[in-house]
């Protein structure tokens, strides 16, 4: 009886971890993601389309299509076999943007709210037998030429980049460290299986107070080492959102 009652108590435990949902899309559209400081660099990353709000996986170590499976929790604290996709989900009918965010061991849950301010150039060009037009915008450090098409009419794009009148089919930065461009484009119906992580919720503000203390501690840490072959700066540390290290 004991031997029951603990492997319910463990069932409960792993499913309170992780909730279980199922996306229903109706396009597949496939990124190639190339940012210069990962390895490897260049990546395929999906954005799952459905009726209301968009999946994109930015990375994900195991198949895009694989439910995430969490087998302990401490706190925010996760362990287990498999890890986590970066995942955004977005909202269509608001600039809401809820994605997976990491300092270092530590996940959260962060509600983000994105509104670029594109301005339109006269430039267009063909890419994939789709017309496309230019249009440039700054966010949060960097600056991005991007390449959308009104053909395809869904106000989305890879990662965070959205609010155009049409999909975005390519985007790069100014230093060419960070750029996407679509591979595929499948107009395909189906179900995806994930999970979101039972974690806490806390805005983008509260990401960044908690994204600098990380680093500040690391930074701490490797100056008490005291060894002249250590070397700090943080101004060289790479993330995609350069402006959270802004004070």
């Amino acid at each position: 009886m004991k031997l029951k009652y603990t492997v319910l108590v463990i069932l409960l435990v792993m499913t309170s971890v992780a909730k279980s949902q199922q996306f229903k899309y109706d396009k597949i559209i496939t990124y190639e993601t190339h940012i210069s400081w990962n390895n490897p660099p260049n990546i395929l990353s999906p954005l799952y389309v459905g009726q209301n709000e968009s999946y994109f996986i930015l990375y994900n170590p195991q198949s895009a299509e694989r439910k995430i499976d969490v087998y302990a929790k401490k706190g925010n604290y996760i362990r287990g076999e498999k890890k986590y996709p970066t995942f955004f989900i977005k909202k269509y009918n608001n600039h809401h943007i809820l994605f997976l965010g990491q300092v270092f061991k530590k996940y959260y849950l962060v509600n983000d709210s994105v509104a670029i301010k594109w301005k339109l150039t006269n430039k267009s060009k063909t890419i994939d037998g789709y017309v496309c037009h230019n249009a440039t915008g700054m966010f949060r450090g960097r600056k991005y030429t991007v390449w959308f098409s009104n053909e395809v009419p869904v106000s989305l794009g890879p990662w965070k980049l959205s609010g155009l009148p049409g999909l975005i089919f390519e985007a790069v930065d100014s230093t060419g460290n960070v750029s996407f461009r679509i591979v595929s484009i499948k107009n395909k119906s189906g179900k995806l299986d994930i999970g979101i992580p039972q974690l806490k919720e806390i805005t983008w503000g509260e990401y960044k107070v908690l994204f600098r203390k990380g680093e500040n501690h690391l930074v701490s840490y490797l100056r008490s080492l005291g060894s002249a072959n250590v070397r700090v700066s943080i101004s060289k540390f790479h993330v995609l959102e350069p402006a959270i290290m802004k004070k």
